[in-house]
């Protein structure tokens, strides 16, 4: 359940005006503040945040050093580095000097282990990468850029952590592509993919990034304002990219233009808010095998300022916060989202599995081998291995989801309405690309050659008017 807290406006008592950064910041001895950059009058707020999440004190400071700034970004890597300047943040004039970079910082993250860091210069290309000794930053090389290389204008960086490597992702607005090289213990920047838009990847102008890792997988999830997309790719161990889903924002969703983009964790589920100049926000979950399903849209309104996000902080704990600021109507606003758990992920092998869920939200994956999948009661994700399958979604909104394997695979129990079918492997156009054939117990779904057996849970005929595209994932 999504609910709005509160929205604090610009007034003579604040410094709102067009503010482009905002951060939640855990407070000694416990509790939460929330930091604001306003852009617009050259100021930083602190607002300290009751239990309950609304406003229980707040201190402004006007600083010429928030002039310029983007906004606040934390670099995990190196504990409570910011741009911008407050307590535990570094002031933006002097990590540019000591980055050896001119000009204002337009990306900055850091390895996971903390001892690189990796920025990008508005207005430059390519990329530097300093060594931080724990105390200060040191330039290390430089990454020039290439006609191979998307690195003409770099918007926007992250990085990550995989079994084998420390991984740093770009992506270039001019160039519209993704970048990934894997950063040595010595500091040696290693080419190791390359990302071009085209076919499923049909980015035009890419603007945010952000990493995030369900079940042990991990992906990239890049978001392009010029052709209002958010694009899912796999990130394989040694650093390739595999893309997996390409959304594109439609009237259902609110993120045309999208230039912020964060993701955080919830009882097991992950969660991306995507937002541009679109008068809303977009929540989404971030799936098991790369795909994107919609949670939740916030549109805007009279109590609210969602005209033009500029910046999206979340803080995960029993409910997510959500703190947005706009930089048209110069006001921050603070969400909550209550989501139900994942109770169990249950994965299979090879061979012929059974697997069962319980009560509550299930993740199930046959992999391969003949599997029998029931998901119980819950709101279950059930995915089909490299075999024929049986699938049984129990009560609750079940997701039933295929890969092409020339098999035939069974949904037993289909609610009509409430549960739904991924084929977003099968690569197709749409709904008119299925030929839905009914029977006296459900109805047989021909995708090529493959097909899908689909009986009702009540055992009655499912209709060609029954079906619509709202039923399936493409």
């Amino acid at each position: 359940m999504l609910s709005h807290l509160w929205t604090l406006w610009d007034s003579e008592d604040t410094l709102l005006a067009a503010p482009e950064g905002v951060l939640f910041s855990e407070l000694p001895g416990g509790g939460l503040s929330l930091l604001v950059a306003s852009r617009g009058e050259e100021g930083f707020g602190r607002l300290t945040l009751s239990p309950d999440g609304q406003i229980a004190d707040a201190d402004w400071s006007a600083d010429p050093l928030a002039r310029g700034v983007d906004g606040l970004t934390r670099v995990d890597g190196l504990g409570q580095v910011s741009l911008g300047r407050d307590t535990g943040l570094i002031d933006t004039g002097a990590l540019l000097r000591d980055m050896g970079i001119e000009g204002r910082l337009a990306a900055i993250t850091a390895t996971i282990g903390g001892d690189w860091v990796v920025s990008a210069a508005s207005g430059q290309s390519g990329l530097a990468l300093h060594r931080w000794d724990g105390s200060a930053l040191g330039l290390h090389a430089r990454i020039a850029d290439s006609g191979l290389l998307p690195l003409g204008d770099v918007v926007a960086l992250d990085a990550l952590e995989t079994a084998r490597k420390s991984l740093i992702f770009a992506i270039s607005a001019v160039d519209g592509g993704i970048v990934s090289y894997h950063v040595t213990d010595h500091g040696d920047a290693r080419l190791r993919d390359v990302e071009t838009p085209g076919g499923d990847f049909p980015a035009w102008l890419p603007t945010v990034l952000t990493t995030a890792e369900v079940d042990g997988r991990d992906f990239v999830i890049v978001g392009a304002s010029g052709s209002n997309t958010i694009s899912v790719f796999e990130v394989r161990e040694r650093g390739g990219l595999v893309h997996r889903e390409t959304l594109t924002d439609t009237h259902d969703t609110r993120f045309a233009g999208i230039d912020v983009l964060e993701q955080a964790v919830i009882g097991g589920r992950t969660v991306l808010v995507a937002a541009g100049a679109d008068h809303g926000l977009t929540l989404l979950e971030l799936h098991h095998d790369g795909g994107l399903s919609l949670l939740d849209v916030i549109w805007d309104d009279h109590d609210t300022a969602l005209t033009d996000p500029s910046a999206i902080a979340l803080m995960p704990g029993e409910v997510l916060r959500i703190a947005v600021t706009d930089r048209v109507e110069g006001a921050v606003s603070v969400y909550t989202l209550e989501l139900s758990p994942v109770h169990a992920r249950l994965v299979g092998d090879r061979a012929p599995d059974t697997i069962t869920g319980g009560a509550q939200n299930d993740v199930i994956d046959g992999r391969g081998g003949r599997d029998v999948l029931e998901g119980g009661a819950g709101d279950d994700f059930l995915t089909d291995g490299r075999a024929r399958d049986i699938l049984t979604g129990g009560d609750g909104v079940d997701t039933f989801i295929f890969h092409r394997d020339n098999a035939t695979d069974r949904i037993t129990d289909f609610q009509d309405g409430l549960d739904r079918i991924d084929l977003r492997d099968y690569g197709l156009a749409g709904f008119d690309a299925l030929d839905i054939r009914p029977n006296r117990d459900g109805a047989n779904i021909f995708i090529g050659a493959e097909k899908l057996v689909v009986d009702s849970w009540d055992g009655k005929r499912l209709r060609l008017e029954d079906w619509g595209a709202d039923d399936f994932l493409f």
